[in-house]
């Protein structure tokens, strides 16, 4: 978690990667999550373990893996593109973009207006229920 909230704090390095470095070691280990038939339904920041490796090489870990579907083939684009949403959901969208372009790149794809356009609806969706939570448990508290 430690290095998803330095990078969504801004920070140029967390841990001494490099956004781009950390990035780079993450979208190929989703990768290979996804080509194996896997769609996590609950991939965040918290859920990713992250372990440094003396080569500087990052070694990663998915963890809560309750709500995961795996199959024998990959799921599709727009599948593996939505199990994204909430891992980048609180990087800038300079930085998303980048991940996402990363993450497509591998398969001759851009990360369009359009898909970004659902990134932002399921941010907003997101920030709606963080309100109703704290609305909840300010009436709860009374």
């Amino acid at each position: 978690r430690g290095f998803f909230s330095a990078y969504a704090r801004g920070e140029k390095t967390a841990e001494g990667f490099t956004f781009e470095a950390f990035s780079e070691q993450l979208v190929e280990f989703i990768r290979a999550v996804h080509w194996k038939g896997v769609y996590f339904r609950d991939l965040s920041g918290g859920n990713v373990l992250i372990r440094i490796e003396g080569d500087n090489r990052l070694v990663f870990s998915l963890i809560d893996t309750a709500r995961a579907r795996f199959a024998n083939q990959r799921f599709s684009r727009s599948k593996r593109i939505a199990d994204l949403k909430r891992l980048v959901l609180k990087l800038d969208p300079e930085r998303q973009a980048y991940f996402m372009g990363a993450y497509l790149e591998k398969e001759n794809a851009h990360f369009t207006g359009f898909q970004k356009l659902t990134f932002k609806l399921y941010a907003f969706k997101a920030s709606l229920k963080r309100i109703k939570r704290k609305l909840r448990k300010k009436i709860l508290t009374k």
